[in-house]
């Protein structure tokens, strides 16, 4: 049986639709938005990797001895001195400062920072202003956070971070690229006798409580110990090392 001329031209501009929007369809996916990996610094593009389908890791090679016995971890301050914590005869550790272009020149305590107590994990946010942790009198109790303003004379007064210090310890703090955005360690040394930390966010901008990072993850049943947390250089990251019973160490990014 015929067709009508017009149901005959109806089906022809119908077919012709399905060509048209199945080619574009085959363009985009050809053409489309180009596809990029990250190594939590740098996008890279996928055409641009040889015959891999990953970015590949180099081995970590040292790039200078920091003098003294260093405990946790070492920030960098704007006139390139290095700020870390050092083991003091007495046992406990306090702030120090070394410029590693001058390596002569033995540390300095970070004077106005340092108690009989300890001083640590020192991190400075993108304002300039220092984030570290300490067991000093008149906390909340245990380590908590504290911040300091950094001038050219030295470190201002230090003041406690009241929305994140509770009775369990407080540490490791990291602020990401816009400086309103807080992740810590939260360690209760009732846990495995304090061999513990869960990661914690604050939003400084918030009148709400830090909340886990995790929440979903059942630790007590997992044994999971999450330590050390660092924003990666684009923001785009979040690094930390992750410690599961019976597993090695192994550094993570989220």
């Amino acid at each position: 049986m015929a067709l009508r001329s017009g149901t005959r031209k109806g089906l022809m501009w119908t077919a012709w639709t399905v060509l048209c929007v199945a080619t574009a369809m085959l363009l985009g996916l050809k053409l489309g938005r180009p596809l990029y990996y990250s190594d939590g610094q740098t996008q890279v593009p996928a055409g641009e990797l040889a015959d891999a389908s990953m970015v590949r890791w180099l081995s970590p090679q040292p790039e200078l001895e920091i003098p003294g016995d260093v405990s946790g971890r070492v920030a960098r301050l704007a006139d390139g001195r290095l700020l870390y914590g050092v083991v003091t005869p007495a046992g406990t550790t306090d702030l120090v400062t070394w410029h590693p272009d001058r390596p002569s020149v033995p540390p300095e305590p970070a004077y106005g920072l340092n108690t009989d107590d300890n001083e640590l994990a020192p991190a400075i946010g993108p304002d300039g202003r220092l984030y570290f942790a300490s067991d000093r009198p008149g906390g909340a109790g245990g380590f908590d956070l504290y911040i300091a303003s950094v001038t050219p004379r030295g470190f201002g007064r230090c003041e406690p971070l009241v929305g994140c210090n509770t009775a369990l310890d407080e540490t490791d703090p990291a602020l990401d690229l816009l400086g309103d955005t807080l992740v810590f360690v939260r360690i209760d040394r009732a846990i495995d006798d304090g061999n513990d930390g869960v990661l914690w966010r604050w939003r400084s901008d918030e009148a709400d409580a830090p909340v886990m990072v995790f929440p979903d993850l059942d630790r007590r049943r997992e044994l999971v110990i999450d330590r050390d947390p660092a924003f990666s250089a684009d923001g785009a990251s979040l690094w930390f090392v992750r410690k599961e019973r019976g597993k090695a160490l192994a550094v993570c990014r989220s």
